[in-house]
């Protein structure tokens, strides 16, 4: 479809009778509340989810942290085995002092694991804060005209798209896959250290799980066609394709930025940015 003569061909036509910019207004209104509720939403349940994920994580830590240090108790029972020798008859040497203690590897790798988890469910829960602060304040109506507040939304449009927010945003679940990454790991880690047979049966578990995820992530993104990734593709499993097009340089801006330039004629959505 293509507006008067002399202008560019649009999405959507401009209302011939009315206020244009009052139309054009409400049009991008209703499509920004609805991408940004959409997002709130998904933002609240990952919140949900890191602070329960989070509690579990550090219950295990609170135990694996004691295993890098020395036990004092060990000492005791050390020297109360000692004096009941001696008492005994059966030792006469004195006591030697326990040389200096370094941790097993399997308690370094464990703790490592754990401790990394709950650092970067954190720093997940923190960036999913400031997204909705963003989000708030992208959303902030101004008292100004429909013209004016097109053009502040436009600009804040503009800062959305360059510093990648909606991207930033759909990676928050690829962080808490990693953490549940890390976290399946030291568990792992521990079991085998412990009893392999219940290690076995855990990592046959963890496998499945993990080959799911995988399957519903990263190979569609393998796909020949590209058109049909946003119906079948969850959130992350887009991330996880905006990733790859991005290292391959092969990532062009679209979506939104196509839809709501369509709204309106050209001359009027370019406004300095200084």
């Amino acid at each position: 479809m293509t507006t008067s003569a002399g202008r560019k061909p649009v999405q959507f036509p401009l209302p011939e009778v009315g206020n244009h910019w009052q139309s054009c207004h409400q049009i991008v209104e209703q499509y920004d509340n609805s991408l940004c509720d959409g997002w709130n939403d998904d933002i609240n349940t990952l919140l949900v989810f890191v602070g329960l994920f989070t509690a579990a994580v550090t219950a295990f830590t609170i135990e694996s942290y004691k295993r890098l240090e020395r036990d004092p108790a060990d000492t005791t029972n050390a020297l109360l085995l000692h004096i009941t020798r001696q008492l005994a008859g059966e030792d006469k040497a004195p006591m030697s002092l326990p040389g200096e203690f370094v941790p097993s590897s399997s308690d370094r790798r464990i703790n490592i694991f754990w401790f990394l988890s709950l650092i970067v469910a954190l720093m997940t829960a923190l960036l999913g804060i400031l997204c909705k602060q963003w989000l708030r304040e992208y959303q902030k109506d101004a008292a100004m005209s429909s013209k004016d507040s097109l053009g502040l939304r436009q600009l804040r449009f503009h800062s959305f798209v360059f510093w990648r927010v909606e991207d930033l945003i759909s990676a928050l679940p690829l962080f808490l896959q990693l953490t549940m990454l890390l976290f399946v790991l030291g568990i792992l880690d521990l079991l085998w250290h412990c009893d392999p047979i219940t290690a076995a049966i855990i990592t046959v578990a963890a496998v499945l799980g993990i080959g799911a995820i995988i399957g519903t992530t990263i190979l569609p993104v393998a796909s020949s066609s590209s058109l049909d990734f946003p119906n079948r593709l969850p959130a992350h499993g887009r991330t996880w394709r905006k990733l790859i097009l991005w290292f391959t340089g092969r990532l062009e801006i679209s979506g939104p930025s196509a839809r709501c330039i369509g709204l309106m004629d050209n001359s009027l959505l370019t406004l300095p940015l200084r």
